[in-house]
């Protein structure tokens, strides 16, 4: 099976509407009412946002009905186009914070930089701060090699430096993880400055330290998710690589963190050979317990992981992980860090069913689901996000362990702009085998980090994908990694 078998529908009339919205949007009085909709006041508020809210609400203010009846009617036919029903726009849409912060910053960068496939951004949507190297477990596969605090992690007022440069970007979500990011210096403080300065704030965590005290303080100074490690339903099997004890710690902080008014919480596994057969398991667990959203990560070869590389999926393995999440849609929000996750959604529902728009995004409906996907566009690294290391390093991807710039000597906004491979991430004719030529290119890409890991290129194509099973059996990939180099990026 290939990716030209898999055309999905009117190519030519979403080639004519592509054509006709980019013809559109550079005409420069569209430009000026895009950058009018997402020009934020005083309060941190834009009328787009302002929009959202009130049309969450249902605005029942008499004085108020007149002023928001033509908006609202813009947002109906919006949803209309789009597929969707306005009951479901507003629960998976427009109440939710960290689709509409993405939303509107689309907007911002469709003014300033036209429509592109995929879209490109005047600053990240998400900033994983890897917070400290700090942690309390040693896990077999972590990407990052924690344990002790490193001697050079940043200081408070580089901490805070950071959150203004962010905010000053208008980067809309920040994530801290680690290590454990509850362990790093400052956690709480950094933790009140995010919350004022509006930012969507997730939290990246084993949990195992979350009593209910530290549950409500998260709730307090405003994290709007928190993310929990879990890997098996099993608690002996969790611990043999995570430490005694912690299936049932996470557990309880998992509950802690569920009690929480304003705090959604997901489940993460990383989804490998050893826990694939226990994956409904895990996502009923993740139902039963109270939880938001299930995502299912990519095993990435890196850090520790490259001592168990024999676990990786092959790609047969990986549809099938798809196939399962797919089926619990409607029961629980998903997310994945594989970017194929996408098209198989696509395949699956057809044009106008519920697809996954991308590792940023809860599960979407009709055609604004597919749309949302074609601009956040499956891998994001060093397009959508990036990453900040516990030392100011700033690097494309938590798996991908290439320095392209340190906050202690440059500007964020100019590793942003200046780093070469960053605009190689946002070409997706710049690459080699399938992932040059799939239909899904612009949905999906390839996952960057793998391709890296595998061949040390990151132009090359993942071999976790359907369409290159060859050269996943080529590789022998189950005993030998490709050694990558240690730097890949100009950084001047």
């Amino acid at each position: 099976m290939n990716g030209s078998n898999n055309r999905l529908s009117g190519n030519a009339l979403h080639h004519m509407m592509d054509g006709f919205s980019s013809f559109i949007v550079a005409h420069p009085p569209v430009q000026d009412i895009l950058r009018w909709l997402v020009q934020e006041d005083g309060s941190g508020q834009s009328p787009l946002s302002n929009l959202f809210q009130h049309y969450s609400a249902g605005n029942q203010v008499d004085g108020e009905r007149l002023k928001y009846l033509l908006p609202f009617f813009s947002l109906d036919l919006l949803n209309w186009i789009s597929g969707i029903t306005k009951e479901y726009a507003i629960e998976k849409m427009y109440s939710r914070k960290f689709v509409t912060s993405a939303i509107i910053h689309a907007i911002r960068s469709i003014a300033e930089k036209g429509i592109t496939k995929p879209q490109q951004f005047v600053s990240p949507v998400l900033v994983v701060w890897n917070f400290t190297q700090r942690c309390n477990l040693a896990c077999s596969h972590c990407y990052q090699n924690a344990g002790k605090q490193a001697r050079d992690e940043l200081n408070l007022k580089e901490k805070l430096l950071l959150i203004e440069q962010l905010a000053d970007l208008k980067v809309p979500l920040i994530a801290l993880s680690g290590g454990e990011p509850m362990l790093g210096p400052h956690f709480w403080t950094v933790l009140d400055h995010l919350g004022k300065r509006n930012f969507h704030v997730s939290v990246a965590t084993n949990a195992t330290l979350i009593d209910k005290r530290k549950a409500g303080r998260m709730a307090e100074r405003g994290v709007d998710y928190v993310q929990v490690s879990l890997d098996s339903v099993h608690p002996a099997k969790h611990d043999a690589f995570r430490g005694k004890g912690c299936w049932k710690a996470t557990v309880r902080g998992i509950r802690n963190l569920v009690a929480q008014d304003g705090v959604e919480v997901g489940i993460a596994s990383t989804i490998t050979r050893d826990n694939l057969d226990e994956l409904e398991d895990l996502i009923r667990l993740s139902i039963d317990l109270g939880c938001d959203y299930f995502y299912t990560y990519n095993f990435i070869p890196v850090g520790r992981g490259r001592d168990m590389v024999e676990k990786d999926l092959s790609p047969e393995e990986r549809e099938r992980m798809f196939d399962i999440c797919y089926k619990y849609f409607g029961q629980i929000d998903f997310g994945s860090t594989a970017p194929q996750m996408i098209r198989r959604c696509m395949e699956l529902s057809g044009p106008e069913g519920r697809t996954l728009s991308s590792h940023l995004a809860a599960e979407m409906g009709g055609r604004f689901g597919k749309n949302f996907g074609m601009i956040f566009g499956g891998c994001g690294c060093g397009r959508v996000y990036c990453t900040v290391q516990p030392n100011g390093i700033v690097t494309p991807c938590v798996y991908m362990p290439i320095p392209v710039g340190d906050l202690r000597k440059q500007r964020f906004i100019d590793i942003w702009n200046t780093t070469e491979c960053f605009e190689i991430f946002k070409d997706r004719d710049d690459r080699t085998g399938h992932c040059l030529t799939c239909d899904f290119k612009y949905h999906c890409g390839g996952c960057r980090a793998r391709a890296y890991a595998y061949f040390g290129d990151y132009r090359a194509s993942d071999p976790g994908c359907k369409f290159n099973e060859d050269l996943w059996h080529a590789l022998n990939a189950h005993t030998v990694l490709h050694p990558a180099p240690d730097v890949h990026c100009n950084m001047d």
